[in-house]
């Protein structure tokens, strides 16, 4: 298996591990508050991180409609 014409055998599996992540078909919310949930997978979020992170999110939600958006222009 290769990633951009790299053995990932020849790779920092630690560094590599830190790149992957899974997007599940359906959402899911784990028993916590809504903060625990989004901040998963990075510990050290901060609440003002966290808002901003649900901000942006609330600003691309009406462009997913338009499937012709160019991601450029962001």
């Amino acid at each position: 298996v290769t990633i951009d014409d790299i053995d990932v055998c020849d790779l920092n599996v630690h560094s590599l591990r830190d790149q992957i992540g899974v997007v599940s078909q359906e959402p899911v919310l784990f028993d916590g508050t809504l903060y625990e949930n989004i901040k998963m997978g990075n510990e050290t979020a901060t609440m003002d991180q966290v808002i901003e992170a649900c901000r942006l999110v609330s600003r691309l939600f009406p462009l997913l409609a338009e499937q012709q958006t160019c991601c450029c222009d962001f």
